[in-house]
Protein backbone atom coordinates (compact mmCIF):
# COMPACT_ATOMS: atom_id res chain seq x y z
CA UNK A 1 0.00 0.00 0.00
CA UNK A 2 2.79 2.33 0.91
CA UNK A 3 4.57 1.55 -2.49
CA UNK A 4 1.65 2.43 -4.17
CA UNK A 5 0.85 5.82 -2.59
CA UNK A 6 4.88 6.91 -3.24
CA UNK A 7 4.44 6.21 -6.61
CA UNK A 8 1.29 8.50 -6.93
CA UNK A 9 2.86 11.07 -5.35
CA UNK A 10 6.12 10.99 -7.95
CA UNK A 11 3.32 10.66 -10.95
CA UNK A 12 1.17 13.79 -9.57
CA UNK A 13 4.65 15.71 -8.87
CA UNK A 14 6.13 15.04 -12.27
CA UNK A 15 2.64 15.62 -14.13
CA UNK A 16 3.05 19.34 -11.45
CA UNK A 17 6.56 20.52 -12.69
CA UNK A 18 5.76 19.17 -16.67
CA UNK A 19 2.27 21.72 -16.77
CA UNK A 20 4.52 24.27 -15.33
CA UNK A 21 7.38 24.06 -17.88
CA UNK A 22 4.99 24.33 -20.55
CA UNK A 23 3.19 27.44 -19.13
CA UNK A 24 6.45 29.57 -18.41
CA UNK A 25 9.71 29.34 -20.19
CA UNK A 26 12.99 30.41 -19.21
CA UNK A 27 14.34 32.69 -22.00
CA UNK A 28 16.83 33.82 -19.89
CA UNK A 29 18.75 34.78 -16.29
CA UNK A 30 19.60 37.66 -13.78
CA UNK A 31 23.45 38.64 -14.71
CA UNK A 32 23.73 41.54 -12.35
CA UNK A 33 21.69 43.24 -9.75
CA UNK A 34 21.73 45.41 -6.77
CA UNK A 35 19.32 46.80 -4.89
CA UNK A 36 15.31 46.09 -4.79
CA UNK A 37 14.28 44.52 -8.24
CA UNK A 38 11.14 42.76 -8.60
CA UNK A 39 9.46 40.50 -11.72
CA UNK A 40 5.50 39.81 -12.25
CA UNK A 41 4.75 36.87 -13.22
CA UNK A 42 1.70 35.69 -14.09
CA UNK A 43 -0.46 37.09 -11.13
CA UNK A 44 2.58 36.96 -8.66
CA UNK A 45 5.50 39.41 -7.83
CA UNK A 46 8.47 37.90 -6.78
CA UNK A 47 11.94 39.63 -5.14
CA UNK A 48 14.85 38.74 -7.95
CA UNK A 49 18.32 37.94 -7.04
CA UNK A 50 21.40 37.69 -9.16
CA UNK A 51 21.49 33.77 -11.29
CA UNK A 52 17.26 34.00 -10.71
CA UNK A 53 15.38 32.79 -14.14
CA UNK A 54 13.70 35.10 -16.51
CA UNK A 55 10.48 33.85 -18.19
CA UNK A 56 8.66 34.95 -21.30
CA UNK A 57 5.92 37.81 -20.69
CA UNK A 58 7.54 38.78 -17.04
CA UNK A 59 7.60 42.39 -16.41
CA UNK A 60 10.68 43.20 -14.63
CA UNK A 61 10.63 46.26 -12.01
CA UNK A 62 13.59 48.59 -10.38
CA UNK A 63 12.53 50.07 -7.13
CA UNK A 64 14.19 53.51 -6.72
CA UNK A 65 17.06 52.46 -5.16
CA UNK A 66 17.89 48.98 -8.06
CA UNK A 67 19.56 48.51 -11.17
CA UNK A 68 19.32 45.23 -12.65
CA UNK A 69 21.38 43.17 -15.64
CA UNK A 70 19.18 40.77 -17.96
CA UNK A 71 20.74 38.46 -20.21
CA UNK A 72 18.02 36.84 -22.82
CA UNK A 73 19.25 34.55 -25.65
CA UNK A 74 22.35 36.58 -26.97
CA UNK A 75 21.16 40.44 -25.83
CA UNK A 76 22.10 41.80 -22.59
CA UNK A 77 20.02 45.03 -21.26
CA UNK A 78 20.32 46.84 -18.20
CA UNK A 79 17.57 49.06 -16.66
CA UNK A 80 18.41 51.66 -13.98
CA UNK A 81 16.60 52.96 -11.15
CA UNK A 82 12.72 53.30 -11.07
CA UNK A 83 12.33 51.38 -14.69
CA UNK A 84 10.62 48.33 -16.33
CA UNK A 85 10.38 46.00 -19.23
CA UNK A 86 8.38 42.98 -20.19
CA UNK A 87 9.79 40.21 -21.67
CA UNK A 88 8.91 39.03 -24.83
CA UNK A 89 9.87 38.83 -28.25
CA UNK A 90 11.30 42.25 -28.86
CA UNK A 91 13.11 42.19 -25.66
CA UNK A 92 16.63 43.40 -27.50
CA UNK A 93 14.89 46.47 -29.20
CA UNK A 94 12.19 47.44 -26.85
CA UNK A 95 12.48 51.09 -25.11
CA UNK A 96 12.64 50.68 -21.02
CA UNK A 97 9.99 52.15 -19.55
CA UNK A 98 10.99 54.68 -16.78
CA UNK A 99 8.57 54.94 -13.68
CA UNK A 100 7.24 57.48 -11.09
CA UNK A 101 7.62 57.10 -7.64
CA UNK A 102 4.10 55.16 -7.23
CA UNK A 103 5.27 52.89 -9.87
CA UNK A 104 2.97 54.20 -12.85
CA UNK A 105 4.58 54.62 -16.19
CA UNK A 106 6.05 58.07 -17.29
CA UNK A 107 4.63 58.73 -20.55
CA UNK A 108 6.75 61.21 -22.72
CA UNK A 109 4.19 63.87 -24.71
CA UNK A 110 5.70 66.29 -27.33
CA UNK A 111 4.45 69.83 -25.93
CA UNK A 112 4.17 68.89 -22.14
CA UNK A 113 7.45 66.94 -21.33
CA UNK A 114 7.00 64.11 -18.74
CA UNK A 115 3.91 62.95 -17.68
CA UNK A 116 2.72 60.25 -14.82
CA UNK A 117 0.15 58.47 -14.73
CA UNK A 118 -2.69 58.08 -17.15
CA UNK A 119 -5.16 60.66 -16.49
CA UNK A 120 -5.44 63.95 -18.25
CA UNK A 121 -7.55 65.71 -15.39
CA UNK A 122 -10.77 67.98 -15.88
CA UNK A 123 -9.13 71.22 -15.95
CA UNK A 124 -8.00 70.39 -19.75
CA UNK A 125 -11.67 69.29 -20.61
CA UNK A 126 -14.07 71.45 -18.82
CA UNK A 127 -11.42 74.58 -20.61
CA UNK A 128 -12.36 73.08 -23.96
CA UNK A 129 -16.10 73.02 -23.31
CA UNK A 130 -16.22 76.33 -22.26
CA UNK A 131 -14.06 77.82 -25.29
CA UNK A 132 -15.52 75.67 -27.97
CA UNK A 133 -18.79 77.39 -26.39
CA UNK A 134 -17.49 80.82 -26.25
CA UNK A 135 -16.61 80.29 -30.09
CA UNK A 136 -20.27 79.15 -30.64
CA UNK A 137 -21.96 82.10 -29.12
CA UNK A 138 -19.37 84.65 -31.15
CA UNK A 139 -20.78 83.00 -34.66
CA UNK A 140 -23.81 84.47 -33.80
CA UNK A 141 -25.98 81.55 -33.28
CA UNK A 142 -28.54 81.70 -29.80
CA UNK A 143 -31.95 83.25 -29.12
CA UNK A 144 -34.45 82.67 -32.16
CA UNK A 145 -32.75 83.77 -35.40
CA UNK A 146 -32.25 81.16 -37.90
CA UNK A 147 -29.17 79.01 -38.39
CA UNK A 148 -25.92 80.76 -39.89
CA UNK A 149 -23.94 78.76 -42.96
CA UNK A 150 -20.47 78.84 -42.52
Amino acid sequence: MLKVIRSSIVAISATTILAGAAYAQQVGQVSALSGDVVVVRGAETFTLSAGDAIMQGDRVLTRADGTVSIQVENCDRSLDSAQSIVVDSAFCTKEVVSLASDGTPVVQTADAGAVSGGGIGAAPIIGGVLLAGGAAAAAGGGGGDAPVSP
